[in-house]
């Protein structure tokens, strides 16, 4: 081995610890790798243990392979080991995927690549996508690399030669930036072939990708799968007119509806020293947030505009009749000016609610694991004592937590203050129901009030615009929706076979 310090040399072979962890942990495969597909260049040493691994000695180990639960606890486990050591050798986690999605700790921690095998997967592919992995997360060596590169450059030794072409010294530092660009800038970067497939993806921590894991883009289109074929088909054919055009595409918004994300995405022609388009370079930034707070605005400013204004206007054409004496029927001077006092006063309600959602927007969004099962206890006494002519009736299952802010409550709050002024009897009846729904808890609320129209459902669930036409005057309802949204969470509005509505609130569990 050569000395940690300086990594391995070109020559050296890759020293690879390998710790498969309990039996069937990882679909099968820990006896198919690296059996059934060694690394074309290292040696792969299998371990047992965290404890094995330490008492081998960790600095002469140049990457780790391991599944997540290991025999002396989880490959988390093993990353708080290395956290402090300064020779701390990359990890790349395999992971079974059952149902498409990989252990969320997979996700959370910074674990160097993720490789996520399925049942029916191939033990050779397995193999190769391992080594695929293996070898992206150590720096490619080279023949021309100096020993003393990195003290050279951070001393400003090469200065001269860079600025001379010295093609030795410029070429370990492009190799340098691009690393450090696709390993560590939290952006979706990718390079892609004539044919459009990726070749390189980025590997930087981004939350979430738009749909897959990084090595998961690799060898494939946009329409073979890695995004749902009717979202992939426009990046596609984007994809070709810069290849066939040589023409970027700069900052174009790009919507994927099945996850309501949003990137601003630029494709660049990639040329050879020809200037022949070989293939191409792009970025994708996430927006979502962006676009969110546009759509938040956009509401907020259409409700105050339609809404508000109905109400002043009805009061101006009030005052008018009183004015000009023009009270007709049955009606007296003081039931006009009662009229006009309730509108008044419904007024101002909006406006403290206006307020409230400006809170909501405007305030911290931060999320924490919360008992979810005491807070809707705490809002339906509260609002069982507030509404006293509303039977509310909580069905409300023990112990169901939820990431959430710390405004949840209002959502409950709102839902049920939507269904008592919406009823059309005298004594409103509405049902909560809080479940424990495995991943996620659910808080339904059901009432016996006319139907949510269907245009008011599409603008609240975000199908349908909103425009001069079309509006929900519900500003309570969109608040519930925007808090919801901030805790990753949905809302669904459905109109119950039996008569009524039944709104359905998912949150992420918390544990």
């Amino acid at each position: 081995m050569s000395d940690p310090s300086t990594g391995p040399s070109a020559d050296s072979p890759i020293e690879v610890a390998y710790l498969p962890g309990s039996a069937g942990a990882t679909g099968g495969f820990d006896r198919a790798w690296p059996s059934a597909g060694e690394l074309s260049v290292g040696n792969v040493e299998t371990l047992s243990s965290i404890a094995a691994l330490e008492a081998r000695g960790i600095s002469t180990v140049d990457c780790l392979v391991a599944s997540f639960e290991l025999s002396d606890g989880t490959a988390v486990d093993l990353l708080d080991a290395l956290t402090e050591r300064v020779d701390s050798p990359p990890i790349v986690l395999v992971v079974p995927v059952e149902d498409g999605s990989v252990p969320v700790e997979a996700v959370e921690f910074p674990f160097d690549a993720v490789v996520s095998i399925r049942p029916e997967a191939d033990a050779a592919d397995v193999a190769e996508r391992i080594d695929r992995a293996v070898r992206r997360t150590i720096p490619p060596r080279s023949p021309r690399i100096e020993p003393d590169f990195d003290r050279r450059l951070a001393e400003g030794d090469l200065d001269d030669e860079l600025a001379e072409g010295d093609l030795d010294g410029v070429d370990e530092w492009k190799r340098r930036v691009l690393d450090q660009l696709f390993t560590e800038i939290p952006l979706h970067m990718f390079v892609k072939d004539q044919e459009a497939r990726n070749v390189m993806v980025s590997e930087a921590s981004v939350g979430r990708r738009i749909h897959r894991f990084s090595d998961e883009y690799l060898g494939q289109r946009d329409v073979d799968g890695v995004v749902p074929v009717e979202e992939g088909r426009e990046p596609y054919l984007d994809d070709l007119s810069v290849l066939r055009t040589g023409d970027p595409i700069l900052e174009k918004e790009e919507h994927y509806p099945t996850s309501d994300r949003w990137f601003l995405t630029s494709k660049v022609p990639l040329r050879d020293d020809d200037g022949r388009v070989i293939g191409l370079v792009g970025v994708a930034q996430e927006i979502t947030a962006q676009k969110h707070r546009e759509r938040q605005l956009e509401t907020v400013n259409h409700l105050v505009r339609h809404t508000m204004r109905n109400d002043l206007n009805a009061i101006t054409g009030w005052l008018d009749v009183l004015r000009e004496g023009d009270v007709s029927g049955d009606e007296t001077d003081d039931e006009v000016l009662d009229r006009v006092r309730r509108i008044a006063d419904g007024l101002c309600g909006k406006i403290d609610k206006q307020q409230a959602v400006v809170d909501v927007l405007t305030g911290p969004n931060e999320t924490e694991s919360r008992d979810l099962s005491w807070i809707v206890g705490r809002e339906v006494a509260a609002l069982d004592e507030e509404h006293g002519a509303a039977t509310i009736r909580a069905d409300v299952e023990e112990r169901v937590s939820a990431v959430v802010t710390d405004d949840v409550g209002r959502v409950l709050v709102e839902l049920v203050e939507n269904a008592v002024v919406h009823a059309e009897r005298a004594d409103p009846r509405v049902e909560v129901v809080l479940e424990n729904g495995g991943d996620e808890a659910v808080l339904r609320v059901l009432d016996r009030c006319p139907a949510i129209p269907v245009d008011e459902r599409e603008v609240l669930t975000g199908t349908r615009p909103i425009d001069q036409l079309n509006h929900s005057s519900g500003l309570g309802l969109w608040m519930a929706r925007w808090i919801v949204e901030n805790a990753d969470g949905t809302i669904d509005f459905r109109v119950r076979e039996d008569g009524g509505n039944e709104v359905v609130v998912t949150l992420p569990s918390g544990g």
